[in-house]
């Protein structure tokens, strides 16, 4: 540096090493909040899910939802305080199928829960499987 300032070359290699820093932390930045997304909408998820297999255990034997079959949910929605509200188009599908348990116990069901939802990668799903008399 001399007696006038910075000379061109300073600048621009300061200016060069400023914005690469930046553009680092800009970059971890978008991926922690796509990662915390991610998570909050996995956490949603196994809440539903595992909500939704409750509530289908407690449920007498001769209910029409625990028929054989595959059994199609409205998606779902949340309202202001996180609780879940039925909906036409919401963010995630849940859907729950009952078979046959394993032959070494015939008069059990076999129960899935199945939920879906979309993130920025692409349709995300998981299910939750269960015995019941």
């Amino acid at each position: 540096m001399s007696a006038r300032g910075f000379s061109l070359l300073e600048v621009i290699v300061s200016s060069t090493l400023l914005i690469a820093g930046l553009t680092g932390i800009v970059s971890a930045l978008s991926t922690t909040t796509t990662l915390s997304t991610h998570q909050r909408n996995v956490t949603q998820a196994l809440q539903i899910a595992e909500s939704t297999l409750e509530s289908l255990l407690i449920r007498s034997v001769a209910d029409p939802d625990l028929t054989g079959g595959t059994h199609p949910a409205t998606p779902l929605q949340f309202d202001d305080e996180g609780a879940p509200v039925l909906t036409g188009n919401g963010t995630y599908a849940v859907d729950w199928s009952v078979t046959a348990g394993p032959a070494a116990a015939p008069s059990m069901r076999r129960v899935s829960v199945r939920i879906r939802w979309t993130e920025f990668v692409g349709e995300r799903s998981f299910s939750l499987t269960t015995l019941r008399r």
